[in-house]
């Protein structure tokens, strides 16, 4: 059995700091419930028992302070209800009212979650390879770091991948798992962390 650390240290009850109230996790794996932190289907969640608050894993394992390289303070995990729009730092787009983000509240400085750790899986190491076994075929797919200075142009999608890291699979660069495709893509989402790492 493969099993990621950060997930092994959550014991219930789960006190996560940007909720008042301590998480459990659900018995039943096959109920999907949405995260509230980053809105997707996810099973088995993190659930409060006193109001209708869900996470998934990978949510309720974000650090609740972080370094930004181009701030002297921390940054805090925070939930803001705006009327108006804050700005990310590092991609420059607008921040959806009611979305999670990380906050300087010295200097005000505001960022995605995903522009600040990455999009598909925050914390892997890279140079690790994903075995992606499907149906009919076994797809290595490669994790490694982008540097930002060349930000290549996905293969899929033909956007330049402005992530922290991303997937090369069969000669291909990809921004995200969601350019794998099926039936690659649900299989990368069921098992978020970790996948099979071979070296």
């Amino acid at each position: 059995m493969i099993i990621d650390v950060r997930c092994a240290a959550i014991s219930e009850p789960f006190n996560h700091q940007c909720h008042i109230h301590p998480l459990f996790l659900t018995n039943e794996i096959q109920v999907y419930k949405t995260c509230s932190m980053c809105g997707k289907e996810v099973t088995p969640p993190l659930n409060c028992s006193e109001c209708d608050f869900v996470s998934c894993f990978r949510c309720a394992t974000f650090p609740f302070k972080v370094r930004y390289e181009h701030d002297e303070h921390f940054l805090t995990l925070s939930y803001e209800e705006i009327e108006s729009p804050y700005w990310c730092e590092v991609c420059e787009e607008v921040i959806a009212s009611s979305k999670w983000l990380y906050t300087c509240n010295e200097c005000g400085v505001t960022l995605h979650i995903e522009c600040l750790l990455g999009k598909d899986v925050p914390y892997i190491n890279y140079s690790l390879d994903i075995f992606l076994i499907g149906n009919y075929n076994k797809n290595r797919v490669t994790i490694v770091p982008n540097y930002g200075l060349s930000r290549p142009i996905c293969d899929r999608c033909g956007r330049r991948c402005k992530d922290k890291q991303i997937l090369e699979c069969d000669g291909r660069r990809l921004c995200s798992y969601e350019e794998l495709g099926w039936p690659f893509k649900p299989l990368f989402l069921d098992f978020q962390m970790p996948l099979i790492f071979m070296h």
